[in-house]
């Protein structure tokens, strides 16, 4: 007889909810936000960020937004292995419409990580 033993020695984390939190189109599929006239626009993104390994081994999360990291911060644990991350950013009334992605990655304090994206238009 042969034993063979297998050891998984880590898990990383994985995104399991990305959100745009703001639509202001709900007829429309998809996220649909428009500008403030000569003000700013407050965008909050939220996401569920789990590992089995515990939450307390999510050692980050970021947003990724045009070109600029945001560190997300713990909004609330849903259980032992999942939290609810949050972050916000601003867009000018000059902001050019369009479509936009957003990319959150997490990681663990194995180095382990994951990403995941999802989008929202910018309307004129």
């Amino acid at each position: 007889d042969i034993s063979i033993m297998i050891v998984v020695t880590g898990s990383g984390p994985a995104i399991i909810a990305l959100a745009v939190l703001q639509d202001d189109d709900n007829l429309l599929p998809g996220n649909q936000v428009s500008p403030i006239p000569n003000s700013n626009r407050t965008i909050t993104i939220e996401t569920v960020v789990s590992d089995d390994n515990g939450v307390s081994d999510i050692a980050s999360v970021a947003l990724n937004f045009n070109g600029t990291s945001i560190a997300m911060v713990k909004k609330s644990d849903m259980n032992a292995t999942a939290a609810v991350f949050t972050a916000a950013f601003n867009l000018s009334s000059q902001f050019a419409a369009g479509n936009y992605i957003i990319t959150v990655k997490a990681t663990d304090y194995s180095g382990l990580s994951t990403a995941a994206s999802a989008n929202f238009e910018y309307l004129a």
